[in-house]
């Protein structure tokens, strides 16, 4: 069992180190909330290794609510192809347009929790190993993920 910590972070080079943390501790589910994931580390080639890591193990899955799908179809190379290879794993939700895109979330394994204050700032808090702590996030996320609405086909068909 890993030992819990606690941390925060400030500049946007933690924020990215810490999204990585994230993703290299988790072992079956990622869920992620953020306005357009325009400035997550989500198309780096180590984001892309976690993810497909995770996402080849049985069960497995990848959700994200978004505010804004725009980034992701115009500039999310890898993360299209993660959706091409994973199909039945990965799940986009559009969030409301009445909810604020405010803070954003990843948690992973339901253990793991980055919390970035906002979505115009870096600051934030990355807490590993500390279900606790998580779990009143986690049900927030769910709450979001039950009034978000499905986004981006699963496929990418063209003529």
């Amino acid at each position: 069992m890993q030992a819990p910590e606690s941390r925060l972070f400030s500049l946007r080079s933690e924020f990215h180190q810490s999204v990585l943390e994230v993703l290299n501790r988790s072992r079956h589910t990622l869920a992620l909330r953020a306005k357009d994931f325009s400035d997550w580390p989500l198309e780096t080639p180590q984001a892309y290794e976690q993810f497909s890591r995770l996402l080849r193990e049985p069960g497995a899955s990848l959700r994200l609510v978004v505010h804004s799908t725009d980034w992701l179809e115009k500039h999310g190379a890898r993360f299209a192809q993660l959706r091409r290879h994973f199909a039945g794993r990965i799940e986009c939700r559009l969030a409301p347009a009445t909810i604020a895109p405010g803070e954003g979330l990843l948690i992973g394994d339901r253990i793991h929790l980055l919390r970035r204050a906002h979505y115009d700032a870096f600051r934030g808090r990355l807490m590993l190993a500390m279900p606790e702590q998580v779990d009143p996030w986690w049900r927030k996320y769910e709450s979001l993920w039950q009034e978000s609405s499905p986004c981006l086909a699963a496929t990418t068909t063209g003529l």
